[in-house]
């Protein structure tokens, strides 16, 4: 889109740390990669490597390494001079070029590749490489644009192992961007959750997890079930909210008033169902369906007109619709958001 742009980013990353950035399509994780490596022109605001502005810097100049869905090799080049490709311009010896090569090769398990060429070699493999290319010229920040969207399943698990380990032996900068969730919080020492052109949370993967700050970051993490409410009455350390002529108890250290409305969201494994009522935050809900994985079990129910989704260690409840059950909220594990602010 022509008149998509940034707004409000703000991030630092430590030195030798990985910053996942986790966002849809369009979201603009691409678009700030691009930013930071020169490939875009940044009209405000600054970009700082090691203290140093680099906003203005050429792209050649920035020592900023970037790894792209499409691998992005040469393909008149064989394997070894795409890794040699960004040596060249360091005035090195043809001695120290080889050496840096190999042990890059080495690295990525490719050492015995370096006369193939590029066109021959599958898409892990092409990736591995892309990676030995990019490191080559010992780059300050290495950029991941979703670099393993374009393998299967099983070579993209393989392929993010290899590349926790590469990047913990070496201790590079990186700040990764994908889609996937799964994919984030296996690598990342930090989350940033982007939409629209804007990071609305940076954090600690267990932190970003347990403490969404809006409703928008919790359904990007998978966290959809969501309750709409209105408060009717303080109760103990929070509140009993009204939701489809059931209560629902909250706790929050926020004071609220009679009347506000309030979102109430629900991780699926915090959900409970049971085959008997307790006295607090228990209501009767409908089976919908039910599937087996093993060592858990899920569940889609029915409560007050609103499907909930209910994940469960225990697989003892896989039971036909017509049974009485019991949807349990402990108010300790509620979400809860006023005007779409995660009330502490």
């Amino acid at each position: 889109m022509d008149d998509f742009e940034l707004k409000e980013i703000n991030l630092e990353l430590e030195q030798g740390k990985i910053l996942a950035l986790l966002g849809p399509s369009g979201s603009g994780k691409s678009t700030l990669i691009q930013a930071i490596s020169g490939l875009i022109t940044v009209q405000a605001g600054k970009i700082l490597v090691n203290n140093s502005d680099i906003t203005s810097t050429p792209v050649h100049k920035r020592k900023i390494g970037v790894v792209f869905q499409d691998f992005a090799l040469f393909p008149h080049l064989n394997v070894y001079h795409n890794v040699a490709f960004g040596l060249k311009s360091q005035q090195l010896s043809r001695k120290a070029i080889r050496d840096r090569v190999h042990q890059l090769l080495e690295l990525v398990g490719l050492e015995n590749f370096s006369q193939r060429e590029v066109n021959s070699l599958s898409g892990g493999e092409k990736q591995r490489i892309a990676l030995a290319r990019t490191l080559a010229p010992k780059p300050d920040i290495i950029l991941f644009d979703e670099p393993l969207s374009a393998v299967d399943e099983e070579l993209r698990i393989r392929l993010r192992e290899q590349l926790a380990n590469i990047q913990k032996e070496l201790g590079f900068t990186t700040i990764y961007v994908t889609h996937d969730r799964e994919e984030a919080f296996y690598f990342a020492d930090l989350i940033g959750i982007i939409f629209n052109g804007r990071i609305w949370q940076i954090d600690r993967p267990e932190n970003v997890y347990e403490k969404p700050v809006s409703p928008i970051v919790a359904r990007f993490l998978g966290i959809e079930n969501r309750l709409s409410g209105e408060v009717i009455e303080p109760f103990q350390e929070g509140y009993m909210v009204n939701y489809a002529d059931y209560q629902i108890y909250i706790k929050s250290k926020v004071t609220l008033n009679i009347g506000d409305q309030i979102d109430i969201l629900l991780k699926p494994e915090k959900a409970i169902l049971t085959r008997q009522q307790v006295k607090v935050n228990s209501f009767p809900v409908k089976l919908i369906s039910s599937k087996n994985y093993g060592n858990k079990a899920e569940y889609l129910v029915d409560f007050a007109g609103n499907s909930i989704k209910v994940l469960q260690s225990e697989s003892e409840l896989l039971l036909p619709p017509s049974n009485e059950l019991y949807l349990t909220l402990k108010a300790e594990h509620l979400l809860v958001y006023k005007d779409n602010v995660l009330l502490q």
